[in-house]
């Protein structure tokens, strides 16, 4: 897996309800199109304490950096195998098909 970059912020407010983000973590992502050609990218995903406190593997992140702080290197691996459980249960096991071509076609439908 690519370098993850993760950052503690306390000026980067959530894209979802504008609360300020406790942490953001920079994901290397790619694709390969159908002409075999890879595309690459970084996407920024930003961990709310209002919007992501539901989820127990991001709650044990918030956890985590309220009870170390800045981390030394010991709490670096731990929050490293937190926020690997966070990505693993934030990825759906396979693609539904089907409910991507809905959502394609409802924003079609209603973007004017």
């Amino acid at each position: 897996m690519p370098d993850l970059e993760i950052s503690y912020v306390d000026d980067l407010p959530c894209h979802r309800c504008a609360a300020t983000l406790v942490c953001a973590m920079r994901v290397p992502h790619s694709f390969v199109r159908a002409d075999g050609f890879e595309v690459r990218g970084v996407r920024t995903v930003g961990l709310c304490p209002m919007c992501d406190n539901e989820n127990p593997a991001v709650r044990a992140i918030f956890e985590h950096i309220a009870r170390h702080g800045e981390p030394d290197r010991a709490a670096m691996l731990e929050l490293a195998a937190l926020v690997g459980e966070a990505a693993m249960r934030g990825l759906p096991e396979a693609l539904d098909e089907e409910l991507l071509r809905a959502a394609a076609a409802e924003f079609v439908r209603t973007t004017p």
